[in-house]
């Protein structure tokens, strides 16, 4: 009975962990393309000779996508502290396999 149970809470444990690698992937992508609209909508407003160019600092930024890696890393350092904390085995390969893998998924950009 003891082993049934557990065999269920690692199951879903792992369930849990590619539901959230996932939900972060999405994230990850929608960001990068939220930042490629700000760009594109940015290189349009300036190439518009009808508007009047000035310089959008936030704008500049937000057109920036974030750096996948730095944020896969802080993710990885908390999921290490949490299991640290609860005592549990650590799983050092917390990215997964699809974690920076997407189709048009660049790190550099």
């Amino acid at each position: 009975m003891v082993v049934l149970v557990l065999v269920t809470q690692r199951h879903e444990d792992r369930l849990s962990q590619h539901r959230e690698q996932l939900i972060l992937d999405l994230v990850v992508l929608s960001e990068q393309k939220a930042a490629k609209v700000i760009q594109l909508l940015e290189e349009f407003r300036r190439d518009n000779p009808l508007i009047h160019n000035r310089v959008d600092q936030e704008a500049n930024d937000m057109a920036q996508p974030a750096n996948t890696l730095s944020v896969s890393d802080a993710i990885r350092e908390v999921h290490v502290q949490a299991d640290q904390t609860m005592g549990r085995c650590v799983n050092s390969d917390l990215s997964g396999p699809s974690m920076g893998r997407h189709r048009g998924f660049n790190n550099n950009e």
